[in-house]
């Protein structure tokens, strides 16, 4: 499994023309896999490619978990108004 970070333009050949941020070996069963912490600040999109079927013909993906701690909340824009006179 190949995990990309903030990647605009994704297509199935990302995997051949892009270095990944982590590569994980994967095994089959119900297990978790544990991310490098330190590559995967500022994510607001992630990518995961997955190569290989275990050698069947056919894969199946049934779940996929994210686990973390939102660090700080976002700001958005708020709408202020000013009076030019009281």
């Amino acid at each position: 499994m190949k995990l990309y970070k903030n990647e605009e333009v994704v297509g199935i050949d990302i995997q051949e023309d892009k270095k990944p941020v982590q590569q994980i070996e994967l095994n089959q069963g119900d297990l978790e896999y544990p991310t490098n912490i330190s590559k995967f600040t500022n994510v607001s999109k992630l990518i995961i490619g997955i190569d290989g079927s275990f050698g069947s013909s056919r894969s199946s993906l049934k779940f996929v978990g994210l686990k973390g701690d939102k660090l700080r909340e976002k700001h958005k824009v708020g709408e202020i108004v000013y009076e030019s006179q009281a």
